[in-house]
């Protein structure tokens, strides 16, 4: 029963976008094309982006006056430079620091999957545009704290 229930709820859902019968059918064919997980990453990613969009909505991303005066992608270039250069951490790597930080910083608000096959810069952008740039800015500098925490304490007990 409630198998049928999930698929009433989703041809419920597609009757009031009130679609043309073209548009039915393309997305039938799109839909019988695709791998069961190839639509879930679609439907998933597809959720990621109208909780972001509701958040934005409800004026939940905080305001920003950080020295990237709002521009997003200075901001994603800027952690992306640095995660390269100065922590040397793996993008993998790096984004469990990153969830782990903004877990710490806001336990209730969902962050975002990261989608290996996207990259590291649209997961930023999204995590910017959920947390806002300063929040998103404290985790990177508490990771960079750690990190460069752990490399002085390492190298204090090497052998000389």
């Amino acid at each position: 029963m409630s198998s049928r229930h999930g698929e009433f709820r989703i041809i419920s859902a597609l009757a009031l976008l009130d679609l043309s019968e073209r548009d039915l059918k393309q997305f039938y064919v799109l839909m019988q094309s695709l791998g069961f997980e190839a639509f879930v990453d679609i439907v998933r990613h597809a959720e990621d982006e109208v909780v972001a969009s509701f958040d934005f909505i409800e004026g939940t991303v905080s305001e920003s006056n950080s020295m990237f005066e709002d521009k997003e992608e200075d901001l994603v270039e800027y952690i992306n430079k640095s995660r390269r250069s100065d922590l040397r951490l793996t993008v993998s790597d790096f984004v469990d620091y990153m969830t782990f930080e903004l877990k710490k910083l806001e336990k209730e608000r969902p962050i975002p999957r990261f989608d290996n096959r996207r990259g590291i810069k649209p997961w930023l952008k999204k995590i910017i545009n959920l947390f806002g740039q300063s929040a998103v800015l404290h985790c990177y500098h508490s990771i960079s704290e750690n990190i460069n925490y752990r490399k002085e304490h390492q190298n204090m007990w090497r052998l000389k």
